[in-house]
């Protein structure tokens, strides 16, 4: 899986589908490496072989364990952005139901609409996350530019905000990720010490506590500054003693 981990994050898709396509014939994967296939299939524009061992993977109901369960959400949106490749509206929106309907079957069908939309986060951040302990940023970072958490980045949870801006700060994107800062400056303004200490979580603190480690070297010194300005420094202060700790998370 190291092996496979290490060519998808180098974009190497064509060494995965040759190793994999051939040993599929003798062995049975396991959804894990099932989808790394069909993620290497799609982004060779190979969306009909895709869309079979996605439908593998989803049709494997005996594997109803909370890790297998974000592996099919996994392949539902991926068979879903396949048929969007296609041109299979229909089909599109009735995997994006069915993942719906997954999500329901799994939790409480009594859940209110406010709890509902709480899981629905989770559940993308588990997804986004899969990607992630993948060595797939690229992945992550198109599942979560069709939430729609993506035009308002302050209505998304704590930790969905933190794992979009590591994947923009990782990927390089600096646009990206200081609208991401943008928008987590939005969610917490007004916010005193105390009170910022108490609501914003330390996962946040750390990523607001690249703005001055990731400066001169990334950003020019206009939008540097700017970036300092639009967080208020008793947020950063938060952290404290372990702000030099927070040094070792990001780099």
């Amino acid at each position: 899986i190291e092996w496979l981990r290490f060519h998808l994050q180098w974009k190497e898709y064509h060494d995965i589908i040759g190793r994999l396509m051939s040993l599929r014939q003798r062995y049975r994967f396991p959804p894990n490496i099932t989808l790394i296939l069909a993620i290497s299939l799609i982004r060779t524009n190979d969306c009909s072989a895709a869309i079979k061992l996605l439908s593998d993977v989803i049709d494997d109901r005996d594997r109803l364990s909370p890790e297998s369960v974000v592996e099919i959400h996994v392949a539902y949106w991926q068979r879903a952005q396949c048929y969007l490749q296609i041109g299979s509206m229909d089909l599109y929106r009735q995997d994006l139901q069915l993942s719906q309907k997954l999500l329901r079957l799994t939790h409480d069908r009594q859940q209110s609409e406010t709890t509902m939309k709480s899981l629905e986060a989770t559940t993308l951040h588990r997804m986004a996350m899969w990607f992630v302990d993948n060595l797939d940023d690229f992945g992550a970072r198109t599942l979560l530019c069709t939430s729609r958490y993506v035009e308002n980045w302050s209505r998304a949870p704590q930790m969905l905000l933190y794992t979009a801006s590591c994947i923009e700060r990782r990927l390089g994107n600096k646009e990206q990720w200081f609208n991401i800062i943008k928008s987590i400056r939005v969610k917490f303004a007004g916010l005193d010490n105390s009170n910022a200490e108490r609501v914003i979580s330390t996962p946040i603190l750390v990523e607001l506590a690249c703005i001055p480690l990731w400066n001169q070297k990334e950003l020019n010194e206009d939008r540097t500054q700017e970036i300092r300005c639009s967080i208020s420094q008793t947020h950063i202060s938060c952290l404290g003693s372990r702000y030099r700790s927070a040094e070792h998370c990001i780099f």
